[in-house]
């Protein structure tokens, strides 16, 4: 049970070596250009298709999410999720998945979700 006296008193002079939610680092965010970047380009890939699932045109809006790998599960550090939703009544969804992998930007197919 010394151990978990050591743990505090290390805690407090070190800080905590436990913290409640892994942070990202500063470094592995996207840019404004990566995020242009890959506005400018679903963009037009959507301009050009149409939706896989009725054959209507893309919505001219895309919505942008940004994600961390905290957990270091791969060599990408960062996504962006793009979502687009097709001109039909019933405005199906396509999403893709865009990663930073060693230094350059990764694009992913727009797929229909629903």
């Amino acid at each position: 049970m010394e151990w978990m006296l050591i743990e505090a008193y290390c805690a407090m002079y070190y800080g905590s070596p436990r913290s409640s939610e892994p942070q990202p680092p500063a470094e592995s965010t996207p840019t404004e250009v990566d995020l242009w970047i890959t506005r400018q380009a679903y963009e037009f890939a959507t301009a050009q298709n149409t939706c896989g699932k009725c054959g209507a045109g893309f919505r001219r809006k895309l919505s942008l999410a940004t994600a961390y790998d905290v957990y270091n599960r791969s060599d990408a550090t960062w996504r962006i999720g793009v979502a687009a939703r097709c001109r039909s009544w019933r405005r199906h969804r396509s999403t893709a998945l865009v990663t930073e992998f060693r230094g350059g930007l990764q694009f992913g197919p727009l797929l229909s979700v629903s």
